[in-house]
This record gives structure tokens, sequence and C-alpha cells, in this order.
């Protein structure tokens, strides 16, 4: 399995730990969040407006987040350069926090320990790779990429319906719908994860 660490656990953060939770796949280890106290990160992952409650356990127990009696390492800190993801065993790390979306601003995480970091937003310099579209062309040489995978809507119209948007993208437990015709794709995070491990 691979081990993987979440830059922030907001929308994007928690939807990335379910859809790792969810795939058996990737094991999250640790989560850095210096803004949110660990109550109030049991609170989040457990309830989501769009995609319901959590079906599984969730607490704090000892200064850790415990997820179906797996715990998972919590930092707060600030800078990525002082997050221990390594001391956690985060091999990948999901950079969700929209600040540190270039590779400079990512590569701060390798000196805590990561071995690769994916930013889940657009990046002005990092290689974006999305599942079923160009992950193919990942090279393994590439610590810092992107996986922007937010679509037009109206793209898939004639194959998925989009029209409820708690429904999520194609699946209850793998996007955020922004609107009828803007969504991400949190599962393939996670996939390109795995995608990415596969090539080691």
């Amino acid at each position: 399995m691979v081990k993987a660490g979440v830059n922030v656990f907001g929308r994007i953060g928690c939807l990335v730990t379910r859809a790792a939770f969810n795939s058996g796949k990737v094991d999250v280890v640790a989560i850095n969040d210096p803004f949110i106290d660990l109550s109030y990160m049991v609170y989040m992952f457990q309830y989501d407006s769009t995609h319901g409650k959590f079906h599984g356990t969730i607490m704090a127990e000892n200064g850790k987040l415990v997820i179906n009696r797996k715990s998972i390492s919590i930092f707060q800190e600030q800078g990525p350069t002082n997050i221990k993801w390594g001391d956690a065993g985060a091999k990948y790390v999901v950079e969700s926090t929209g600040v540190f979306t270039t590779m400079e601003k990512a590569g701060a995480h390798l000196k805590g320990g990561a071995k690769r970091v994916i930013i889940s937003v657009p990046s002005a310099d990092a290689p974006m790779f999305v599942m079923g579209m160009n992950h193919e062309k990942y090279d393994n040489s590439l610590k810092i990429v992107s996986n922007w995978a937010a679509w037009v809507a109206q793209q898939f119209s004639t194959t998925f319906s989009l029209g409820d948007t708690h429904s999520s993208t194609f699946n209850a437990g793998v996007g955020i719908a922004f609107n009828d015709h803007f969504i991400k794709l949190i599962s393939w995070s996670v996939d390109l994860i795995v995608h990415m491990a596969s090539k080691e």
C-alpha cells in the first residue's frame, strides 16, 4: 500500500483522505493543517454537506486522527519544510492548500522527507497528469506534478448525468461538484498516486 500525506485538511484534503480509505490502495499516514484543531478535523471528516456522513469510525486519540482504527499522525506546521513527512512514513504528499502551487514552493515538502508531491490545483510550472487523459506519459524522474482534474461537465453530458450536484461527480465518493457544469475529480488524485507508485 502506498503511504501518503495530505497538506491541509480542507474540502479537498478531506475528500482525498476519504477516497484513499475507499481505494484500499493508499494509506494516509499523516495530515498537516495549521488552521484547525484535531477535534474539528474529526467533525469535518465525519460530516460532508455533499457526500454525507462517513460510514466508518473516526476519533481523536493521543494527538492522532484515528479512522477505522488506523492512526494518522497530525502536524500543525505553517511551512512545508517543517512538516516531518518522512518521520511519519509519507512518501507521497497531496498539496491541497492552493498556496504551494509551483515546483519551487511544493518542493519544500521534499525537504520534510516526502519523495513526491501531487499539487491539487493548476500549477504554473509543474507538469499536469490526469488519469485517463495523459497519465501514461508520467515519468518517474518527476518529483512534483499537478493533478488539476477539473472538467467542464458539458464534455461528458452525453455520457454522464450531472444534474444533481449532491450525487457528486460520476459517483458519490469521488468528486466535488462546484456547480452543474464544473467538477473536480478527487479520486483521480488517489489513482494518480497509485499509478506513480507503480512506476517506482
